[in-house]
């Protein structure tokens, strides 16, 4: 009987990939890239995906790039978010990806983070010339998750995300850190979804 359970968690599943870019650059933890008159490298990139979706169970990840970017979700889910909405936030179980060992809740009234991307920028005003980008909130205006569609008919999707942009603009404007709710990481949020776009 367990044998045939995992067959059919197997069969119902599909494969969902994430690649990280740094313009055209592929990142990898550590690795120096030259860019223009900038030389960057990202130390941790990690985010939270999930889902109300399925009609088998609530769907909450978090991927962790020192880890993997890679998960499995169900057949019929055809819609995620990047990040967690109101639901995940306000009714949370504190297990699992949603416990608050990994790192990525700040209060009860401000919530999860829903992505962290940090890293080293020669143009950082921060010590060490460090980013630090935090971004979470969860109420109406300052709700920084968002949504994208996964295609159902085929059983594995890459999606590539390029984390310059936001990067360029926290580094530029924010003198290198966000790490509150807010315009601010309202706006990167924004950026990040449009960088993010499927991998052919």
């Amino acid at each position: 009987m367990i044998i045939l359970m995992l067959s059919f968690e197997i069969a119902t599943a599909r494969e969902l990939s994430f690649i990280p870019y740094l313009d055209n650059h592929q990142v990898e933890i550590g690795k120096m890239i030259v860019i223009d008159d900038d030389t960057l490298s990202i130390t941790s990139f990690k985010f939270y995906i999930s889902s109300h979706q399925s009609s088998s169970s609530n769907l909450c990840m978090l991927l962790n790039m020192e880890e993997t970017l890679t998960c499995s979700i169900p057949d019929d889910v055809e819609t995620l978010s990047f990040g967690l909405d109101s639901i995940d936030n306000v009714q949370t179980s504190f297990e699992g990806a949603l416990d608050p060992i990994h790192g990525m809740f700040w209060t009860w009234n401000a919530g999860y983070v829903n992505c962290k991307i940090e890293g080293r920028s020669n143009r950082s005003q921060q010590v060490h010339q460090s980013f630090t980008i935090h971004l979470g909130g969860y109420r109406n205006p300052y709700a920084t998750f968002f949504t994208f569609s996964v295609p159902n008919n085929q059983q594995r999707t890459i999606f590539a995300i390029n984390l310059l942009p936001v990067i360029k603009l926290v580094v530029n404007k924010h003198e290198g850190n966000i790490m509150s709710a807010g315009p601010a990481a309202v706006e990167c949020s924004r950026l990040l979804m449009q960088s993010m776009s499927e991998y052919k």
